[in-house]
């Protein structure tokens, strides 16, 4: 999982594993987009969740269609409330996350390149900048609502064209039929489909 990952799945998916099986350990790791189709095939890991193109050739099942990216701002920004025209998003500044590049795709067919002032590898540290600042974060809107449930933050939804993308969960063919990996993936396409 990355960490936009890790902020969307990984609490319910603790929470049911808590439930179903509490002696069961799980690790999570982050690796390149080039290593998880062999971390599949080898049995290194046993499933990837994400949106990830490079990764062809495995079994998969659809989690979740995104079709949205929102802006997500602090509760009491000086934009809060406001309807997300072109005006107001050209008065506001951004922080970039340079791991999901649809959003630099996005701020950039706004014209907005120009007002990001902090690029960022990783999506956990925007809660606390978001909260500290006046910037602001275009992301898929799923991940959006899981910050809005932690309270403190507004979202803007943009009127803009952005691309739909499917998340899904991924395994290696040698896994198909063993018993702990269809347990686990079943588990977590019954929370997340």
């Amino acid at each position: 999982m990355s960490d936009l990952g890790e902020v969307v799945f990984l609490p319910r998916l603790m929470q049911a594993l808590h439930a179903a099986a509490p002696h069961v350990r799980l690790e999570v790791m982050q690796l390149g987009a080039k290593e998880i189709q062999p971390a599949l095939d080898s049995g290194a890991i046993d499933l990837a969740f994400g949106y990830l193109v490079e990764v062809t050739e495995t079994k998969r099942s659809r989690l979740l269609h995104e079709t949205a990216y929102v802006v997500l701002v602090r509760a009491g920004h000086p934009l809060s409330g406001r309807k997300a025209s072109a005006t107001t998003l050209g008065q506001i500044e951004f922080a970039l996350i340079r791991t999901h590049a649809d959003t630099a795709r996005l701020l950039q067919q706004l014209g907005l390149q120009d007002n990001i002032r902090l690029t960022i590898p990783h999506f956990m540290v925007i809660p606390s900048i978001l909260t500290l600042t006046d910037l602001a974060v275009l992301l898929p809107i799923r991940v959006a609502q899981t910050f809005l449930r932690l309270g403190g933050y507004e979202m803007l939804k943009p009127a803009l064209r952005s691309p739909a993308f499917d998340v899904c969960v991924h395994w290696g063919w040698r896994v198909e039929n063993d018993p702990g990996n269809r347990w686990l993936r079943e588990l977590a396409i019954g929370l997340f489909q």
